[in-house]
């Protein structure tokens, strides 16, 4: 991969102090995913190859990709290396990390879903209260299973407005996080979430669809989707199965 070194000016090194090195080293890693001479999914150098190609010391190179890191450019994996990531992707997932505390991996990460059922729909009066729309907007229900090695894992349902993803009923194909094609697809940017979390048995349903036992004990959680204008834009609710795997939240 051919990267060009960090060339400063003398204009440049009379304002180092102002501008942390690894500031600007960090700023050309962006630039090279924008342009996308480092493409999503492409294993980056070692931080010595990178501090030897940039002109720069090791802890600088650390500091850039660490910069990178928490902003969701880049993915690092132990014991396999750094890869350049979709920083929509990462952005929209900050909301759903929940890990398997035994392994530390990201749930969602792990599961292959499975979709149910999707149709539109009119939201319920407890639904158009929570989503502070009038009764009778129209919604969208995406009803589908996660599963984690070939075993059902968790039951999703969203419901999400209508009027704000037109069309996302239609869509064939939906990545694990839906949040990542809010913002790629519909220019909606998630700025918080709530969530009640609770403790439950199964009903029926769940424990057909989940393929466990009647009044096994399940975690459950009902979140509420803001987007940066305040407005609730979807909702969504979750029943964990606990009895092959334990969860950890992690909040950013």
């Amino acid at each position: 991969m051919q990267m060009r070194k960090l060339e400063i000016s003398d204009s440049q090194a009379s304002k180092i102090h102002a501008v942390p090195l690894y500031s600007q080293l960090s700023t050309i890693f962006r630039d090279m995913i924008r342009q996308d001479k480092w493409p999503v999914g492409i294993a980056l150098p070692s931080e010595t190859d990178l501090a030897r190609t940039y002109g720069v010391s090791v802890g600088t190179a650390r500091k850039a990709l660490e910069s990178l890191q928490s902003d969701g450019w880049i993915t690092r994996r132990q014991g396999r290396g750094t890869f350049v990531s979709d920083p929509v992707e990462q952005q929209s997932d900050r909301f759903s990390r929940i890990f398997l505390s035994d392994s530390g991996i990201n749930l969602f990460g792990s599961c292959v879903p499975v979709v149910l059922k999707i149709q539109e729909d009119f939201a319920t009066p407890s639904e158009a209260q929570e989503l502070g729309v009038p009764n009778k907007i129209a919604v969208v229900r995406i009803s589908r299973r996660m599963d984690r090695n070939d075993t059902p894992t968790l039951l999703e349902k969203q419901v999400l407005r209508a009027d704000i993803f037109p069309g996302i009923q239609e869509k064939e194909d939906f990545p694990v996080s839906i949040d990542s094609i809010f913002l790629r697809q519909y220019g909606v940017d998630i700025a918080r979430c709530s969530e009640n979390i609770t403790a439950i048995n199964a009903d029926q349903t769940v424990s057909e669809v989940l393929d466990i036992e009647a009044g096994t004990a399940l975690l459950h959680t009902k979140r509420k989707i803001e987007d940066v204008g305040g407005r609730v834009v979807g909702l969504i609710e979750r029943w964990f199965e606990t009895q092959n795997a334990t969860y950890l939240v992690s909040l950013t």
